[in-house]
């Protein structure tokens, strides 16, 4: 995936959940944020952030919207949750694989269902420092929705007819993974039971490549990570 229109901006501050301010050739300029998360580790005053300006036919209320921020000073990382389901259909057709998008469950969308396997996508921006080393970690927030999906694949179990699978689109390339029971102990505790069912867990990882006005978004498989065990 490429994006066009790529500008570096400076992130300063939050005005509320879903406005949030930059500055851009010292002006500031207010953008609405779709993620829900605290990204705290990723949006802090004077943070180095890529903004792109949307096309004149795009409907929308703001000129721009957030695509990524910088971490750990050297490089770029993917925090705009929109464009996570697209990348993992880029990914998808990269490999033929034949899928349908957002299907329903019980009382759940499903984000996708490929042949009679149903994933549920999760996009994982935080990491946790452990020893001198950088574990990826979900979620960065408390969320009963993503409780209520996790319950939903594990009732998947009990009918013997589709199988389900959780596919974590991490955007650093690390090698190890746990759940942030800190943040969610209701989260994990599910993860855990979902493991212990199913223990089917795809990890991919999105390379994100930025050249002054654009970026190039490539969508990696993550194999033999290692799961931190209850």
């Amino acid at each position: 995936m490429h994006l066009k229109n790529i500008f570096q901006a400076k992130f300063i501050k939050k005005e509320n959940r879903f406005v949030w301010i930059w500055i851009l050739d010292w002006e500031e300029i207010k953008f609405h944020i779709w993620d829900t998360g605290r990204l705290v580790e990723l949006l802090f005053e004077w943070n180095n952030i890529l903004v792109q300006k949307l096309e004149e036919k795009e409907w929308r209320k703001y000129d721009f919207r957030l695509i990524s921020a910088r971490w750990l000073l050297w490089n770029f990382i993917l925090i705009n949750s929109l464009l996570h389901s697209k990348l993992v259909e880029e990914f998808f057709k990269s490999k033929n694989i034949s899928y349908k998008k957002e299907v329903t469950y019980w009382e759940s969308r499903i984000d996708f269902l490929v042949w009679k396997t149903f994933i549920e996508v999760k996009w994982v921006s935080l990491l946790l420092k452990e020893n001198n080393e950088y574990i990826a970690s979900f979620p960065d927030a408390p969320t009963t929705r993503w409780q209520k999906h996790l319950q939903e694949l594990i009732k998947i179990k009990q009918e013997w007819v589709y199988d389900a699978k959780i596919l974590f689109l991490l955007t650093n390339n690390v090698d190890k993974f746990k759940p942030n029971t800190e943040i969610d102990k209701n989260f994990s505790e599910l993860f855990y039971e979902f493991l212990k069912i199913w223990r089917k867990i795809i990890f991919l990882y999105v390379d994100l490549k930025y050249n002054w006005d654009n970026i190039a978004l490539n969508v990696l498989e993550k194999n033999n990570i290692n799961i931190y065990e209850k």
